[in-house]
């Protein structure tokens, strides 16, 4: 019997704490909702948001770094290659400033942290079918303030 309660205590719990969306599990772990409200939202594995960029450690200086540091499976891709070939053909994800393409994601580096406004990866079939052929690792696009 004492069992039972038990059970029906931890069960009542676990769904109060689901129908208030989580809030009385996060107050256990000893942060409260002013810590929780000033945390930055952090986006999705394809999204890199302003709020994220402006938050990200001062010794990030570029967008390579930020997405080095913040999303590294945006840097992933199909071939085990990186960089560019003796041809000059990119064998990674390739990098689009405001929808202008840069190349390589080296060339992240030359846009500085200041102007970046958000960070998208864009999958292989929606780059295809907004940029064309031979974008078959994806793109990692930067948008900048403007």
């Amino acid at each position: 019997m004492r069992f039972a309660s038990t059970a029906l205590a931890l069960l009542v719990l676990v769904a109060t704490g689901c129908a208030s969306g989580g809030a009385a599990a996060s107050t256990t772990s000893g942060e409260g909702a002013e810590a929780q409200a000033a945390r930055p939202a952090r986006g999705t594995l394809n999204l890199i948001p302003n709020a994220e960029v402006e938050a990200a450690g001062g010794d990030i200086l570029n967008a390579y770094d930020l997405v080095y540091r913040l999303r590294p499976s945006m840097m992933r891709y199909r071939n085990q290659t990186a960089g560019t070939t003796s041809s000059g053909e990119v064998t990674g994800p390739i990098a689009y400033v405001d929808d202008v393409r840069l190349g390589a994601l080296d060339l992240l580096r030359t846009v500085m942290r200041a102007t970046v406004k958000e960070i998208r990866f864009i999958s292989p079939t929606d780059a295809t079918t907004r940029w064309g052929t031979g974008h078959s690792n994806g793109v990692v696009q930067v948008i900048t303030k403007r």
